[in-house]
């Protein structure tokens, strides 16, 4: 925090510091709203004037960049009410999930830190990682002992380490071991960041997730979280909740978010709301996880983890069960390398709580042939 800080005072300094003006939209385009006055807007990417309305005749906010006139109110309410479902103090929206770690790491991370992760994180957490400025490390799935090993050597030598993971991890469906993980964090000094973005929704009275500043017990300078709107919550970008400093860096450095257009306020909205219906897909998504895997047979599979991983191994099996199945009409993906280590092709169901459960006993039915066919 102490070097975030230096960096943002800095900039103060050098009148180089970016602050967001909300601005709201008009059913007049090129007016706008800002600090509840009428003004008329020449900072618009809306070269040709199109979409002022929606079809419903409601204003549509004419987008660009969320640092020149693409940040509205509502795009400051979805932040706050995603920082308070994860109990940290602030939140920033992103285009897409993958944008948002992308960003995340790209910036935060520099040449004298180190990062850690989970063999299986998120092609969006491997990838930047690799690509960026900062030390690489991994360990291999859930080995937490081997972790353990790995930041005792690492924390010495580097100023910041960056222990991260998913919640739910995205192919195999299983769940991290967060309260080892918060231990870790604990015991070595390091920043834990989790991608919540398959547990967001699912999990929780509120669709909190699993990461929460409460349930880690980490102090906020000491966790960071990504996730998405575009699973359980129906809509489209991601978002980074953290600590004020953090995003408070993030908006003055991250590339990824000051030179790309703000998240359309249709997803927005769409989020906001989705957000406030949660409990009754929910429920009925927990009903359907625990019938299926029920159904198949499964042990110990996380209650609100809505992928089921079918493991088939080799990659031609998993192309032509997946092809069987969509001749059923039933589409179930093929997953393989890269995707997956190599030899552990596989077909990866994910459920919603609109599947019945007549739809779910139709597709175990056929799993249960396909898979036992030679």
């Amino acid at each position: 925090m102490q070097r975030l800080n230096k960096e943002l005072d800095e900039l103060k300094s050098k009148d180089l510091y970016r602050k967001r003006l909300v601005v709201e939209p008009s059913n007049d385009f090129p007016y706008v709203q800002i600090e509840g006055k009428r003004v008329l807007s020449f900072a618009s990417n809306n070269y040709f004037g199109l979409g002022s309305t929606t079809p419903s005749g409601e204003p549509f906010v004419q987008m660009s960049s969320p640092l020149v006139t693409g940040y509205t109110t509502s795009h400051q309410t979805l932040e706050e009410r995603l920082a308070s479902l994860k109990g940290l103090p602030a939140g920033l929206l992103f285009s897409s999930g993958f944008t948002a770690n992308s960003a995340l790491l790209s910036t935060l991370i520099g040449p004298k830190d180190a990062v850690l992760l989970d063999k299986y994180c998120h092609a969006s957490l491997m990838e930047i990682t690799r690509n960026s400025n900062a030390h690489f490390h991994s360990f291999p799935h859930k080995r937490y002992d081997l972790a353990r090993k790995k930041l005792a050597k690492l924390r010495p030598l580097y100023e910041v380490v960056y222990l991260v993971s998913d919640t739910l991890f995205s192919m195999e469906g299983d769940e991290a071991d967060l309260a080892e993980l918060s231990n870790l964090a604990k015991t070595f000094n390091v920043v834990l960041i989790l991608d919540d973005a398959h547990a967001m929704g699912c999990c929780g009275q509120n669709g909190e997730g699993l990461a929460t500043l409460a349930s880690l017990g980490l102090n906020p300078n000491q966790l960071i979280v990504t996730g998405t709107l575009s699973k359980a919550l129906g809509s489209y970008g991601g978002f980074v909740c953290a600590s004020e400093t953090v995003v408070e860096y993030l908006i003055n450095k991250a590339r990824p978010y000051i030179y790309n257009t703000a998240l359309p306020l249709v997803h927005v909205e769409a989020a906001l709301q989705h957000l406030a219906g949660i409990p009754k897909p929910q429920e009925k998504l927990l009903a359907n996880i625990a019938y299926f895997t029920e159904l198949l047979h499964i042990k110990n599979h996380p209650p609100y983890s809505p992928i089921i991983k079918i493991p088939v191994g080799d990659n031609d099996k998993a192309l032509q069960l997946s092809g069987v199945l969509l001749h059923q009409g039933l589409h179930v993906p093929a997953i393989r390398y890269p995707t997956v280590p190599r030899k552990d092709a596989m077909l990866r169901v994910s459920l919603s709580a609109s599947h019945t459960f007549e739809q779910l006993r139709a597709l175990s039915q056929a799993l249960a042939h396909g898979t036992m066919t030679p």
